[in-house]
């Protein structure tokens, strides 16, 4: 008897928590139906800005408009965000230089029809110097020859 009326006590406790879910959620969940529905909608239906301005961060050896002028984005150009196809052309572009061990766009801010974005790049190492130890100075010389070692040039 003990267990029968502990099963309709806790059957009790969830429609009570239940119902208290549903009257936050505006009614039988129809106010989180419609917010999911309308989030997705905006999802699939992208907007289009005009590109107000690009900056570039992280580079330290590279000029930033170079940096730009590969990514070929251009102020005024129109982009349909989210997920533009030029964005990921200029990504793929800054990839394909092989100078980069990271890329990253980011959104900094809208003002009204206009989009400010930040291309944060990381740049590879690059080799300074080398030196060769415990080998004569003509192996050395040898082996300087043979191998495409060249300072300050990234390394892959």
């Amino acid at each position: 008897m003990y267990k029968i009326s502990f099963r309709y006590g806790l059957l009790l406790l969830c429609v009570l928590g239940m119902s208290n879910v549903f009257a936050q959620m505006g009614g039988r969940g129809t106010g989180l139906k419609q917010m999911a529905q309308q989030v997705e909608g905006d999802a699939k239906k992208p907007v289009e800005y005009e590109l107000g301005g690009v900056t570039i961060s992280g580079s330290q050896y590279l000029d930033a408009d170079l940096i730009l002028a590969v990514t070929n984005l251009t102020v005024g150009q129109k982009l349909h965000m989210p997920n533009d196809e030029s964005i990921s052309k200029a990504i793929k572009a800054l990839w394909k230089q092989e100078l980069f061990s990271n890329i990253n766009v980011t959104v900094t801010k809208y003002i009204d029809d206009k989009v400010f974005l930040n291309i944060q790049v990381e740049e590879r190492p690059r080799l300074s110097s080398f030196k060769f130890k415990n080998i004569k100075v003509a192996e050395a010389k040898e082996i300087k020859g043979k191998l495409p070692l060249i300072t300050n040039k990234v390394v892959t």
